[in-house]
C-alpha cells in the first residue's frame, strides 16, 4: 500500500510540473508585444490627420495674375487669397480693397482695377446720391458714405466697418442688423438705399 501511494504522489507531482512548464511557455509567448505595438501606431496616424489644417475654397477675380477658384487654409485673409492667385497685377487698385479682411468658404473676392481717368463712368458706381439713384454698398462703403444713410452717425458707421472687417462681408442687407445699434426701425429707414 505504501509503495502504491508513493507512485500516485509522484505521478501527480510530475503532472503538476509538466502543466506548470506548459503555462510558463505559453505566458512568455511574443504575442503580447504585437498587441502592444498596434495601439501606438494607430494613435500616431490619428494625430497626424488632426494636425492637418482645414481648407476653404474661394473664387478670386479681378486684378490678380491667376484668377479662379483657389484652396487656402481656414481663417485666411484677403491677402492670403491674393497671394494664392499669384499676386496682384499692375492695374490693381489696392486702396479699394481691405487686404486684412477674413475670407469665408465659398466667398467671391474681387480685386478692383484702378479706374480709367478717361472713362465717363463715375468712380464710385454705388454712390448714395439720391440724384443718381444709386445704392450704398454696405460691404465697400466708406465712413462718409455710410453716414449719408438715415439714422447712421459717425459712431455707427465705424461699427459697421469694424463689423465687416472682423466678421467678413454682409451676405444680405438684413445682416446689417447684426451691428450693435442698428435695430429694426433703423433698418426699415435705410433698406431701400443699401445693397451688398
Amino acid at each position: 500500500m505504501n509503495e502504491s501511494l508513493q507512485k500516485k504522489i509522484l505521478a501527480t507531482t510530475a503532472g503538476l510540473i509538466i502543466a506548470g512548464c506548459g503555462f510558463y511557455v505559453y505566458s512568455s509567448s511574443p504575442k503580447e508585444e504585437i498587441l502592444l505595438d498596434d495601439p501606438v501606431e494607430i494613435s500616431e496616424s490619428i494625430q497626424e490627420v488632426e494636425e492637418d489644417p482645414d481648407k476653404i475654397v474661394v473664387y478670386i477675380t479681378g486684378a490678380v495674375k491667376n484668377p479662379g477658384v483657389i484652396e487656402i487654409p481656414e481663417d485666411s485673409r484677403v491677402l492670403d487669397a491674393v497671394n494664392a492667385a499669384g499676386g496682384v497685377t499692375a492695374e490693381a487698385d489696392l486702396e479699394s480693397i481691405n487686404m486684412a479682411q477674413k475670407v469665408r468658404d465659398g466667398q467671391h473676392v474681387t480685386v478692383p482695377e484702378i479706374p480709367d481717368p478717361n472713362s465717363t463712368v463715375p468712380i464710385r458706381q454705388n454712390s448714395s446720391s439720391k440724384s443718381s439713384g444709386g445704392l450704398v454698398n454696405i460691404n465697400t462703403a466708406s465712413e462718409s458714405e455710410l453716414i449719408s444713410l438715415p439714422g447712421i452717425g459717425a459712431a455707427t458707421a465705424k461699427k459697421i466697418i469694424d463689423y465687416r472687417e472682423t466678421n467678413g462681408a454682409f451676405i444680405e442687407i438684413e445682416d446689417i442688423k447684426k451691428v450693435r445699434g442698428i435695430g429694426e426701425s433703423k433698418f426699415q429707414s435705410m433698406k431701400d438705399l443699401i445693397t451688398t
